[in-house]
């Protein structure tokens, strides 16, 4: 992968998804707010889609436990890892 002219990755798809590290954690704000969930702890990154939320963190475990300390409902909650536009979009940053 090169970026203003520079090799950023190099290696599989699965290399480079590892090479950009972090998790997602998606779900439905279900009518609650999205103020405050860039505080979570491990959260790089917050992606609002209409009524979806896209969390990225670096430590999902914290994140997942955070969320539901500070929410009623967490509801269609996924945990996943990084896909391959994720990872460009980091390593690219």
């Amino acid at each position: 992968m090169i970026a203003d002219g520079q090799v950023i990755a190099d290696g599989t798809p699965t290399e480079i998804k590892a090479a950009a590290g972090g998790r997602s954690v998606r779900f439905t704000l279900g009518g609650e707010p999205c103020a405050g969930l860039d505080l979570l702890p491990g959260v790089t990154a917050v992606e609002v889609h209409g009524g979806t939320v896209a969390l990225r963190t670096i430590d999902v475990e914290a994140t997942v436990r955070a969320l539901f300390a500070t929410r009623d409902r967490v509801p269609d909650l996924e945990v996943g890892g990084a896909d391959l536009e994720d990872a460009v979009l980091a390593l690219t940053r």
